[in-house]
């Protein structure tokens, strides 16, 4: 008994200390949605009176109203609070004071140099942290077969920047409901987490880029290909009426070159020359070398036709179970009246525990 009991506890790998900015665990439903878009200045202060939705058939889907959400700012400054909050509950589980954030640290991410100090510098983080307490977002999460819904709430549940003499300049915050559902327990093996590199983030110089960037970052090694709608979604959530088949394509693909530049991309490829709507990105997390690169992106592999074989998959599945319910014969799947066999490489890839974020289809 004392044994099993030893197993269990060891198991489990709790979050340790963050130290710096390089790897922040982020809840990918932070990190894999549109809820931190690439608007202009006077778009993302804009108040939102109609929400915005994303109710499609990947893993995360939610509304959001009140306020938008800014990659640039927003997302880092709310990465520091997550980073600062995680670490105080290691120390004090239960603590339910506020999350203090110096200002010279969120100063030196972003790399803010000013000739004189003063509070008046600080009004785009005065700026953030209203959005961050004021954007209400939904959140529907499919998980392990298990469906996640949460209140509609906003991150932080109050923030305020206090400008004191000498080292008193902080942001003081408390965390909001949302966070607090999505952060319940400190086990790694129960988080949907991707460990953010902030300063590699803060690298890239257009929104576009760092939106793109981060979404990347968070793929498998051998999710490789991707859609052009879903790409330009996270860029612009909200889709201009009457656009064109194809809209978006240039913003998408100057990303793309942008973070090639900067040595995140190592290469890509679009599935046509004119006209493309697919496209194969290798990062630096893949290969580094250009030419295993081109070598990956030539196999003909790709993470659609995996998901394709595991719907399929799926699909067979479901009928066999529909028709035995009924206890009536199980219609032929396909004109032979036998299901289509894969070939040993795919079988090997449908081993592996499958993530139900399936964004590449739309």
């Amino acid at each position: 008994m004392e044994k099993n009991l030893e197993d269990k506890i060891t198991y489990k790998k709790v979050l340790g200390e963050i130290k710096g900015n390089k790897n922040i665990p982020i809840e990918n439903s932070l990190n894999r949605t549109s809820k931190f878009g690439a608007g202009n200045e006077n778009a993302i202060n804009s108040e939102l009176l109609a929400p915005i939705k994303s109710m499609g058939k990947t893993a995360y889907s939610y509304e959001l109203i009140g306020s938008r959400l800014d990659q640039e700012v927003d997302y880092p400054v709310l990465a520091l609070i997550i980073k600062h909050w995680l670490n105080k509950r290691l120390i004090t589980p239960d603590d339910l004071e506020p999350i203090r954030v110096p200002l010279n640290e969120i100063s030196a991410l972003f790399q803010k140099k000013y000739t004189d100090s003063r509070r008046k510098n600080y009004k785009w983080l005065d700026q953030s942290l209203n959005r961050l307490c004021t954007a209400a977002i939904y959140l529907k999460i499919k998980r392990n077969k298990k469906t996640i819904e949460t209140d509609r709430a906003a991150l932080l549940s109050r923030g305020r920047l206090n400008y004191d003499e000498g080292d008193k300049k902080y942001i003081e915050v408390e965390i909001g409901g949302i966070l607090k559902d999505l952060y319940k327990s400190l086990d790694v093996t129960s988080l949907d987490i991707t460990f953010m590199d902030l300063e590699l983030l803060e690298q890239a110089t257009s929104k576009n880029a760092k939106v793109l960037m981060r979404y990347l970052m968070t793929q498998r090694a051998d999710f490789i290909e991707f859609s052009l709608p879903l790409l330009v979604s996270l860029i612009e959530p909200v889709k201009p009426k009457n656009c064109k088949i194809g809209h978006g394509r240039a913003k998408v693909k100057d990303a793309i070159v942008e973070l090639q530049d900067l040595g995140f991309v190592t290469a890509y490829e679009t599935n046509k020359v004119k006209g493309w709507d697919k496209v194969k990105i290798i990062t630096s997390k893949v290969t580094t070398d250009k030419f295993i690169a081109s070598q990956i992106m030539n196999s003909g592999d790709s993470n659609y036709d995996q998901f394709a074989w595991k719907r399929k998959q799926n699909k067979l599945e479901a009928q066999d179970k529909a028709q035995a319910d009924k206890q009536t014969p199980v219609p032929a799947p396909t004109p032979s009246g036998k299901t289509p066999k894969m070939d040993e490489k795919t079988q090997a890839k449908l081993k592996e525990l499958w993530d139900e974020d399936d964004p590449y289809y739309q």
